[in-house]
């Protein structure tokens, strides 16, 4: 099987969401029937919505040192947990010889054994993700309608991510989100923030969630165990 590489940190709690995740959808009987996962958790890599919107330090040497480290410790295959994150991916491929999974592409396959083309898909992610429009692009390929925030609705998802989940108050912004996720208008919904999965202990919706980094672990384990 493919040793895993995970460029970590962005931020811890989402590097620790992916790896549960990879864990309990890997069938196993006994520790040895688990794969070998390696985790750079480098929480110095600066922002990435705060880059991609114009006033930030750029991720990508950080990321090309985080990548260039996996590889150095035997990573066969990479992946982050960090939507926005793949903002910088193609640079990212020109800079290893590593393949990279795309956690958007994981995301919108899910979404295509769930839900029709043709219908409404809302993003719900940092401004960062929004602008830089991979999910926009991929879901209009596959033939979805893709729904953004508005800017409150946008403004309100930030605070949830940064002030609730980053912080550690994911518990305290579940309201906040719950209202603002029901006045958004689509038939389903992709998780498009690896922080915000980590309110599905306290929040649910009625519509079709897409959960963009169990998508990411689920092909992940599928993609290490071909090669086995």
């Amino acid at each position: 099987m493919k040793t895993l590489g995970i460029i970590g940190g962005m931020g811890p709690q989402a590097t620790i969401d992916l790896y549960q995740k990879i864990t309990d959808h890997t069938a196993a009987s006994r520790d040895q029937d688990h794969l070998h996962i390696l985790i750079d958790s480098y929480p110095q890599i600066p922002d990435r919505t705060a880059h991609i919107c114009g006033n930030g330090d750029d991720p990508l040497p950080y990321l090309v040192r985080s990548a260039r480290r996996l590889e150095a410790a035997g990573a066969e295959l990479l992946l982050m947990p960090c939507n926005a994150a793949h903002h910088y991916i193609r640079a990212l491929r020109e800079r290893t010889i590593l393949p990279f999974l795309h956690i958007a592409d994981c995301a919108i396959a899910a979404l295509s054994t769930r839900c029709p083309p043709g219908s409404r898909v809302a993003v719900l992610a940092t401004r960062g993700t929004r602008h830089s429009g991979i999910y926009r692009d991929a879901l209009q390929q596959a033939g979805y309608q893709a729904v953004e925030p508005d800017e409150a609705q946008s403004a309100a998802l930030m605070r949830c991510i940064y002030d609730g989940a980053k912080a550690g108050n994911t518990a305290a912004y579940v309201p906040l989100l719950a209202d603002t996720v029901a006045a958004i208008t689509a038939d389903s919904l992709i998780l498009a923030c690896t922080e915000l999965p980590l309110f599905l202990p306290w929040w649910q919706d009625s519509r079709p969630v897409i959960d963009s980094t169990d998508a990411l672990a689920r092909v992940a384990v599928a993609a290490a165990r071909e090669a086995a």
